[in-house]
């Protein structure tokens, strides 16, 4: 937190504005349920600039809404009108002070327990340098100024996962029956659900952004505008994503609490599935875990969910231990609560539909001494027979050292490259019709299909993408992967010829002007993002 102006006021961080739209256009596609709730409620349709929501809310909202009310007022500041597009809108401060009065035994000292002492939302950024930024759609998320942010990267790599998916699960009739998996464990590879993992996740943008194309998807989304997508509907949704850093793990929970959580105002419950009166949560609960029904009692009226039932959430592990944990024996049957939280345990002894990865894209080289000094109480003969080994230096061989801690282990490979990123998809992924969607530095190339072979995976398609029109080379590239029937054996092949006939024409980002090309704006546009 920091102070600006008046010395007393505390300033946390911020709501970055709505993206200017061209004339006539909104967003399409799921709606969080803060912004349900702004939608829905009248008092915050007047805004203004300088003294933001005009409507000023009754003691009697202050007192049922607390903390959430001030949240959302900051929200509808930045969020704007649908009709107002032409005003170029300003980044709305956290101002912590308008909490003053909601507070009994916190001061002004103690500002960053804020969050924890009143009730103030988890996905408002209470701390100084955090932004909550658009992402796709209305969808947001929590990033920290100078550290790791969602990239180009990130969304290619969402679009063509989710929409190679939709496509693949439209034309397969084992998916699109709802019927389980024929060659591999059934229990393992049951589709009464669409698994989805995204490995080495960070702060989730790619786990987010493919989970709100899928439900999305679904033609009953809640949207203010409907669907721009319209599929079958899908099963529920089961997605998870695996990072070991605590601090991307936070900021990806916060985010997912915006996106995918729910909020109560003035008697009524928002979520990511609709709203529902408060005192009928008894009624959608039981309905939820008992998964007997879609549909819920509101109010002595039965209405349908709006969006497939879905549960998305983040584990923080390594997700190279995932390897491991594949082959064990699991003692997990299946739970009819899709909103059970998640393991690392539980997470490898499932098979995904769909699996993700952006790994890093510079490779480090490490010097090891292993010694038999190990004071670990782990006694089995497994761990008797490994040595202990310590890290004694690590050499970035592209690129260098990033200045943010945070984005260093984003772009470095310290928690393991391309090839770590294969071996953990190879291991969960479903057959025969399971898919493994990842990027890399297009300098990387020959290791990717070095990787992929190693790791049984034959890849069916290369989406290169160049920044800029006229350049020689792509940045980077997006691989679309499936497991090998038969797990073929042999050499890797280095026919160019067979890995030229797998190689799409390479997306352009922009033109050699600096707009967006063509082919780059279908991109935006179906992850409902204006092109302006």
């Amino acid at each position: 937190s920091s102070s600006e102006g008046n010395a007393d006021e505390i300033i946390g961080g911020v709501i970055t504005a709505r993206r200017r739209r061209p004339e006539g256009w909104t967003e399409f596609g799921h709606t969080p349920p803060a912004l349900q709730v702004i939608f829905a409620c009248d008092q915050f349709h007047n805004q203004s600039e300088e003294g933001g929501v005009v409507d000023e809310a009754s003691d009697e909202q202050i007192q049922t809404n607390g903390a959430v009310l001030e949240a959302l007022k900051f929200l509808a500041l930045a969020n704007g009108h649908d009709d107002d597009y032409e005003t170029k809108r300003k980044d709305v401060p956290v101002r912590l002070n308008t909490y003053a009065n909601l507070l009994t035994a916190t001061t002004s000292s103690d500002h960053q327990n804020y969050q924890e002492n009143t009730g103030i939302p988890s996905w408002l950024p209470s701390n100084t340098g955090e932004q909550l930024c658009n992402l796709v759609g209305r969808w947001r998320i929590l990033q920290r100024v100078g550290s790791h942010r969602w990239t180009t990267d990130d969304l290619v790599t969402a679009y063509v996962a989710a929409s190679t998916f939709i496509a693949n699960y439209k034309e397969c009739p084992m998916l699109a029956a709802n019927e389980p998996a024929q060659d591999i464990n059934t229990e393992k590879n049951s589709t009464t659900s669409v698994r989805y993992l995204d490995l080495g996740t960070g702060n989730a943008s790619v786990l987010q952004m493919v989970s709100w194309y899928l439900l999305s998807s679904s033609s009953t989304s809640p949207s203010s505008v409907g669907s721009a997508m319209s599929t079958k509907l899908l099963p529920p949704l089961e997605a998870v994503g695996v990072e070991a850093r605590s601090e991307a793990v936070a900021l990806a929970r916060r985010s997912l609490a915006f996106n995918l959580g729910s909020i109560e105002f003035d008697g009524k419950l928002y979520t990511s599935c609709g709203s529902c009166k408060t005192e009928s949560m008894d009624i959608m609960e039981s309905k939820a875990v008992d998964g007997t029904s879609n549909d819920h009692a509101v109010g002595g009226t039965k209405i349908k969910n709006e969006v497939l039932e879905h549960n998305v959430q983040v584990v923080q592990a390594d997700f190279r231990d995932l390897v491991p944990l594949s082959s064990r024996e699991q003692n997990t049957k299946e739970d009819p609560n899709i909103n059970a939280n998640w393991s690392l345990e539980f997470v490898a002894s499932k098979r995904y539909d769909l699996i993700t990865g952006t790994p890093p894209y510079f490779r480090v080289d490490f010097s090891s001494d292993k010694s038999d000094n190990d004071t670990s109480e782990d006694k089995s003969s497994e761990h008797k027979d490994k040595k202990h080994e310590v890290i004694t230096s690590a050499v970035i061989q592209q690129g260098g050292m990033p200045t943010s801690m945070q984005s260093a282990p984003a772009r470095c490979e310290f928690r393991g490259g391309v090839e770590a990123y294969c071996e953990a998809a190879s291991a969960l992924l479903s057959q025969p019709n399971g898919l493994f969607v990842v990027c890399e530095n297009w300098l990387n190339d020959d290791r990717v299909w070095k990787g992929a072979h190693e790791a049984g995976l034959e890849i069916e398609c290369v989406w290169p993408v160049m920044g800029r029109a006229g350049k020689k080379d792509p940045l980077f590239a997006v691989y679309v992967m499936k497991k090998m029937f038969n797990c073929r054996s042999g050499e890797l092949s280095d026919d160019k010829t067979t890995r030229a006939g797998r190689i799409r024409p390479p997306l352009v980002v922009r033109m050699e002007n600096g707009k967006w090309t063509d082919e780059y704006a279908k991109v935006m546009k179906a992850m409902s993002i204006p092109v302006v």
